[in-house]
């Protein structure tokens, strides 16, 4: 996949994060919702997490690995992986 030489984009840095927290915590806030836990992604989007649960005073951060193999565009169709062998009842096969 080649990028083009010119794409709309965002440079962040901690500040800009933090300030987006905070106005999504007070969206929150203001909408009732209650949630129980936040579920970052892994890598850049624990420090958001983690100011997030701050704002909404949260002790559950959890994450999500996200991985991008090379070649991963000439695969036919998407797959996920648990990580875990799973027993097909019906068909007695395993797939994970």
């Amino acid at each position: 996949m080649v990028l083009p030489d010119k794409f709309k984009c965002v440079i962040t840095n901690w500040d800009y994060i933090y300030d987006l927290c905070r106005h999504v915590s007070n969206d929150v806030k203001r909408s009732g919702y209650e949630p129980d836990t936040i579920i970052a992604l892994a890598r850049g989007g624990w420090f958001a997490g983690r100011v997030l649960c701050d704002f909404l005073g949260l002790n559950d951060l959890t994450s999500l690995k996200i991985e991008h193999y090379v070649g991963t565009a000439m695969q036919e169709a998407p797959s996920i992986s648990t990580g875990r062998q799973c027993r097909s009842r019906k068909e007695g096969t395993n797939s994970g």
